[in-house]
């Protein structure tokens, strides 16, 4: 399971680890919690800056790809 999270929602860490907890238990193999800091709303990313950020920092090539 990936839990993506853009940082403008009041959970913490003890949240994320609660639900890791949780899918786990539940039969989960894996849990990753992914996430990009968008910003407030006069300052967001834009949609197409979130997808490249997530795209550069989430989808780097493996060396000999």
């Amino acid at each position: 399971m990936v839990l993506f999270n853009t940082y403008n929602s009041h959970f913490g860490d003890e949240h994320i680890a609660a639900l890791k907890d949780k899918v786990m238990a539940r039969g989960a193999r894996s849990f990753e919690h992914r996430h990009v800091l968008r910003g407030r709303m006069t300052r967001q990313l834009t949609p197409d800056e979130m997808l490249r950020a997530i795209d550069d920092e989430w989808f780097v090539p493996e060396a000999g790809r």
